[in-house]
């Protein structure tokens, strides 16, 4: 696992393969499936890749990138990405980190919300998946 996602809390929650299709196998805590407020990283051999955050499920979040709506262009954008990824033979995961909204992060004394982590975690790290507008 990268080391700046472990230092965040982060653990291991996809495995990305590709067959006819690209699918998705969660690991480990199968409990993640039905969170939301998950902050999660796409990573292809432990680089960083893309940062996101979910408002439905962690599970109906990661099938959206398994196939995405066609007038969903993130998820179209990293829905490819991960297929690139794939047919090189590198390994794609994607890893997490829950929330629970009322348990603030706290930063100097003050709440921080889990967008504000989130596009922090953006702005340093500049993930190459992560689209600038």
């Amino acid at each position: 696992m990268n080391k700046i996602l472990k230092a965040e809390g982060f653990k291991e929650g996809v495995k990305w393969s590709l067959g006819g299709n690209i699918d998705f196998n969660i690991v480990e805590n199968k409990d993640v499936e039905s969170k939301n407020n998950v902050l999660y990283a796409h990573c292809s051999n432990n680089e960083i890749m893309y940062f996101g955050l979910t408002r439905n499920t962690f599970k109906k979040r990661m099938g959206q990138y398994r196939k995405p709506g066609p007038s969903q262009t993130t998820n179209i954008n990293v829905n490819n990405e991960i297929i690139n990824e794939l047919k090189k033979n590198k390994n794609v995961q994607t890893y997490y980190r829950t929330w629970n909204p009322k348990e603030e992060e706290q930063l100097n004394g003050m709440d921080v919300p889990l967008e504000a982590i989130e596009s922090t975690l953006i702005y340093n790290i500049n993930p190459p998946w992560n689209r600038k507008n």
